[in-house]
């Protein structure tokens, strides 16, 4: 489908299948902020580079889903919706566990917009 940043989002970086993809983030406890800026990793994996695969871009509570969301990019993130991954902030000494989803959090289909 025709749009802007069209051309750019066909660049060979960010069509190799283990890039950065734009996903979702939910608290596994609804009432813990994810915070923006904060690293990925996976749930088992200790917090060094190596094991960096992505980071939290924005942060914010959802009154429609009754729980703090974020969007992050993760490497290969939309073949793993359904996960949890550990969100990691050193500096604020914050990390907590999240489940990747989908980046479109309420109506994905459109469905409403249909009603």
């Amino acid at each position: 489908k025709d749009s802007i940043g069209v051309i750019l989002s066909k660049r060979e970086g960010l069509c190799l299948p283990d890039g950065l993809r734009l996903i979702g983030l939910k608290p596994i406890n609804p009432k813990n902020q994810l915070i923006s800026g904060s690293h990925l990793f996976n749930e088992n994996d200790a917090r060094k580079p190596e094991n960096d695969l992505g980071y939290v871009t924005s942060s914010c509570y959802s009154p429609t889903l009754k729980s703090f969301i974020a969007l992050a990019f993760l490497k290969n993130g939309n073949g793993r919706y359904g996960e949890k991954i550990k969100v990691s902030n050193p500096i604020l000494k914050s990390e907590d566990l999240a489940e990747i989803c989908n980046p479109i959090f309420v109506d994905p289909n459109g469905d409403r917009l249909r009603e």
